[in-house]
């Protein structure tokens, strides 16, 4: 900070007030003109040098300013809004898929999901059975139930994962 001594001293430091011996009026783009002594003192609304600042000041204020949407922007949050339901809704299906799976394989019961019904239009159910099926014949990927516990159940972590940070 940088000033210049003031050719007149202002009405506190004409009684002694303040920790400098002059008055030095504080000169420095950004501050506020008043007197050092003052400033110090915590006094600069009563100093007589004290000159309020026309231009803003180069901090930023703490308050945030936010612009209204225009009806393009409001159509495109809405628009983002209903995408992000609609994935967090196919991604909570695809978790409950995964969690009958991993019961259904737990427990050596394949048939238990063949008459499931999902909101996906065309349930990935008996698709996975048959790929795990072929995958298992053909000494690919998963050859035991064990493996498509963990799989499934590595898949369902995987989802919550994934909905917990969509949904922050």
């Amino acid at each position: 900070m940088i000033g210049q001594q003031a050719e007149e001293e202002c009405n506190c430091c004409q009684q002694g007030e303040g920790p400098f011996s002059y008055c030095v009026v504080i000169d420095t783009l950004g501050w506020p003109k008043e007197c050092a002594n003052c400033h110090w003192d915590g006094n600069d609304h009563q100093c007589s040098h004290a000159i309020e600042l026309a231009e803003p000041p180069l901090v930023p204020l703490a308050i945030p300013r936010r612009s209204a949407l225009s009806v393009h922007d409001q159509d495109l949050a809405r628009q983002r809004a209903s995408d992000r339901q609609d994935f967090l809704r196919e991604l909570n299906t695809l978790r409950d898929i995964t969690a009958v799976l991993c019961f259904a394989a737990r427990n050596n019961e394949y048939e238990t999901t063949r008459g499931l019904r999902f909101p996906i239009s065309s349930s990935p159910v008996p698709r996975v059975w048959t790929q795990v099926g072929a995958g298992a014949c053909r000494g690919n990927a998963i050859h035991s139930t064990e493996q498509l516990t963990q799989r499934t159940q590595d898949l369902q972590r995987a989802l919550d994962d994934l909905i917990r940070r969509y949904r922050e």
